[in-house]
C-alpha cells in the first residue's frame, strides 16, 4: 500500500507526503493556526454532495445551513485545480524508498498519453486481460511473492496501468526484469487470442463497470469521482462501457504496443529492498540501470517529464 500511496503523491502536483506534512507541523504555532482560519475563509468555493435517504427539500435546507453559517462573510472562490504530472518518453523515472521490511516491493506504473474517453476505456480493458496472466506468471509458476496485481490505477482523468509485486526472494530490479519479460511475452499471446476470449473480457469490463453499488459508501465514492472529473451527469460509467464495447482486439493489439513499447514508454516506478536484499545493493538503484533517473519528489518528476 505504501507505494502506491507514494505513486499518488509522485504523480499529483502540490502533493505533499504524510512525513512532509509533520514536519511542517512542527513549525506552526496557535497563533499561526488562528491567523490561517479567516484566511481560509475569506474566499470558498464549496461543493457538496447529498445521496441516500434524504428528500431534495432537506438536501437544499442543509445547503441552505451551509451558506448562511460557513460562507456568510466569504466571498466566492475558485476550486483549485488537480494537474496530474504528464510522464515523458524516453524517461524512466524511479523512486527508491527505504521501508523497514524484509519483503522487497515494486510498482511499476505506465501512464496512458491522452484522458479520452477511448484511452481510458483501453485501459480497462487491458487490465482486464493482463491481470490473471500476470499473477499466474509471477505468483504461481514463478512463486516470486504472495503479492500479485496488476490494475487500472486512473486518477482523476488520467488513465493507467499498475504492476504491483511484492516478494521475500529477489530484489526490486529483478522483479521489474520480470515485469518487462512478462510484458514481452504477453504482447505474443494477445496476437493468439481467440474472438470468443476476447468478448469474454470485454463483457466482464462492462458488467464490472455497470454492476450497482454494494454499499452506500460505494456509491457515494462513484459519485465524488464522477463530481472530480466534472461529470454532473453521473453518466460516465455508462460511456466507458459503450466505449469498450467498441474495441476490438486488433485496436487492443496495437495500444498494448504502443504502451509497453521501450522508448514510447510513459512509466514510473516506485520500489523498495527489502532488509536481504539490501546487501547485494552496492550502489543506488540509478547506477545500476543506466536509464532511470532516481528522483525524490513530485518536483523532480515534474522537471525530468517537461
Amino acid at each position: 500500500r505504501r507505494v502506491l500511496v507514494e505513486l499518488r503523491n509522485l504523480l499529483v502536483t502540490d502533493q505533499w507526503s504524510s512525513g512532509q506534512q509533520l514536519t511542517a507541523l512542527e513549525e506552526l504555532t496557535v497563533e499561526d493556526l488562528r491567523a490561517f482560519i479567516p484566511a481560509l475563509l475569506a474566499e470558498v468555493d464549496v461543493v457538496g454532495l447529498a445521496h441516500g435517504n434524504l428528500y431534495r427539500d432537506e438536501a437544499l435546507a442543509l445547503g441552505a445551513v451551509v451558506r448562511g453559517t460557513l460562507l456568510r462573510q466569504s466571498q466566492p472562490g475558485q476550486m483549485p485545480t488537480v494537474d496530474i504530472i504528464n510522464l515523458a518518453t524516453g524517461t524512466k523515472p524511479v523512486r527508491q524508498l527505504l521501508l523497514d521490511h524484509d519483503d522487497s516491493v515494486l510498482a511499476s506504473y505506465f501512464q496512458g498519453e491522452t484522458d479520452d474517453l477511448d484511452t481510458r476505456a483501453r485501459f480497462s480493458l487491458l487490465a482486464q486481460l493482463v491481470s490473471r496472466s500476470f499473477y499466474n506468471d509471477l505468483r504461481n509458476e514463478r512463486q516470486l511473492g504472495y503479492i500479485v496485481s496488476a490494475a487500472t490505477m486512473p486518477l482523476h482523468n488520467t488513465p493507467g496501468v499498475v504492476f504491483l509485486v511484492q516478494s521475500p526472494t529477489v530484489d526490486p530490479l529483478t522483479l521489474e526484469q520480470h515485469v518487462d519479460r512478462f510484458l514481452a511475452d504477453f504482447a505474443e499471446q494477445l496476437t493468439q487470442m481467440s474472438h470468443d476470449v476476447f468478448e469474454h473480457h470485454k463483457r466482464g469490463v462492462q458488467n464490472r463497470m455497470l454492476a450497482d453499488a454494494a454499499t452506500l459508501s460505494e456509491r457515494s465514492d462513484r459519485y465524488w469521482r464522477q463530481i472530480t472529473a466534472n461529470q454532473p451527469n453521473f453518466n460516465l460509467r455508462q460511456h466507458l462501457a459503450d466505449a469498450v464495447g467498441k474495441l476490438d482486439l486488433s485496436k487492443i493489439i496495437a495500444f498494448f504496443q504502443r504502451v509497453t513499447e521501450a522508448n514510447q514508454q510513459r512509466r514510473l516506478a516506485v520500489y523498495s529492498f527489502g532488509r536481504p536484499h539490501r546487501v547485494s545493493q552496492a550502489q543506488p538503484a540509478s547506477d545500476q540501470v543506466s536509464d532511470t533517473v532516481l528522483i525524490s519528489n513530485w518536483r523532480e518528476l515534474e522537471r525530468i517529464s517537461q
